[in-house]
């Protein structure tokens, strides 16, 4: 079965395999040395990459090693850019990753905006909390990672410009399956999204938005040490292959997401969530369950074939369970997140349905 708890993407996958065996045949070595002057300019190549993805400069491109690395390192720079003359104050969206959360909290002082029961930011709460004190950052989101739904982004920015404010969008989900609007400030992504096969993250930023590394000086002024040239290049491949099939997959994707969300509500105890979101990405369909454990329920369908995530998919150390439900005020005993790939098929789906049916009896 190819539904996972984690979005893959098997053709760019298996282009990101021979891509990473050449790099390893010659971009290998330290890009700030003159023995790898290889390494530099496939770094180089990433970065021009995810610039034009994003329509970005290539010298506001940083690249980390994961995505929590990059959350890191973009907060962390942008509440220090603004410290002294603004308050620390982060706003971040409730149903923000926990990654994102725990960051506000360590970076600055963490107010959370209130979600709809779709999972929706609610833009005038947001409105509300920065007529009421200065801020020093907004964090918002592209799609979210628990649920699909698209967020009203270009209105959380138009907000938060409102009063010079600048947004960390986590676009992590979205890219590629959403479009990102015009005026962000900076963004988050995650490779594993594109199908690399491995952790990689990208902070990326337009020149107008302030930063300051709150670290010592290093070669690499973003992320010191720097990262690995060949993982950077291989993940730029698979996102351009990635990009290029976007729509194609788009459409596949929804087909079977809209056949899994016509029946999985059929199955008794099971409920789709923030069925009224107007725009979700194609590729997650999210549950909950009555009367059943989550983990239990994954564990007795991953018996089956079938793998699917459960609780956050945020982190694996949560602030508290299915924090994004909750902020929701849904009513779950358990919740599973169905992540359709470019493997999925109908028969996938089929399939999932009928073991879910046989669970639901069983357990």
């Amino acid at each position: 079965m190819h539904f996972l708890d984690a979005a893959g993407a098997a053709r760019p996958r298996e282009v990101a395999r021979v891509a990473l065996q050449r790099a390893m045949a010659s971009a290998w070595g330290n890009p700030h040395r003159d023995s790898g002057r290889a390494g530099a300019r496939a770094l180089e190549a990433a970065r021009e990459a995810v610039a034009r993805a994003t329509n970005a400069r290539r010298e506001d491109v940083i690249v980390t090693s994961s995505l929590t690395q990059a959350i890191h390192t973009g907060l962390s720079a942008m509440v220090a850019a603004r410290a002294g003359r603004f308050s620390p104050r982060v706003l971040a969206s409730a149903s923000s990753r926990t990654t994102v959360l725990h960051a506000a909290d360590h970076f600055g002082q963490r107010t959370e905006v209130r979600v709809d029961s779709d999972g929706v930011i609610d833009v005038e709460a947001l409105r509300g909390l920065l007529a009421e004190e200065t801020t020093g950052v907004v964090t918002a989101e592209l799609a979210n990672v628990e649920l699909g739904t698209v967020q009203p982004a270009a209105a959380v920015l138009s907000a938060s410009h409102d009063v010079q404010v600048p947004v960390l969008l986590d676009a992590s989900v979205g890219l590629g399956r959403t479009p990102l609007p015009d005026d962000w400030d900076a963004l988050v992504l995650d490779g594993s999204e594109w199908g690399c096969g491995f952790d990689i993250g990208f902070v990326v930023t337009r020149s107008r938005v302030r930063l300051r590394p709150s670290w010592p000086e290093d070669a690499d002024a973003w992320f010191p040490g720097g990262v690995s040239p060949m993982w950077a290049y291989t993940a730029a491949v698979a996102l351009e292959e990635f990009l290029s099939s976007a729509e194609d997959e788009r459409s596949r994707a929804l087909e079977i997401s809209d056949y899994l969300r016509d029946r999985l509500p059929s199955i008794p105890g099971v409920a789709i969530l923030a069925q009224g979101a107007t725009e979700r990405v194609a590729t997650i369909v999210a549950v909950s369950l009555t009367h059943i454990d989550g983990e239990a329920a994954a564990r007795a369908l991953l018996e089956r074939g079938v793998a699917v995530g459960t609780g956050s998919a945020c982190s694996s150390s949560t602030i508290e369970p299915n924090h994004v439900l909750r902020a929701m005020g849904a009513t779950f005993d358990g919740h599973l997140r169905i992540t359709i790939d470019h493997a999925s098929s109908m028969d996938d789906a089929s399939a999932l349905v009928s073991a879910l049916r046989g669970i639901m009896i069983d357990l």
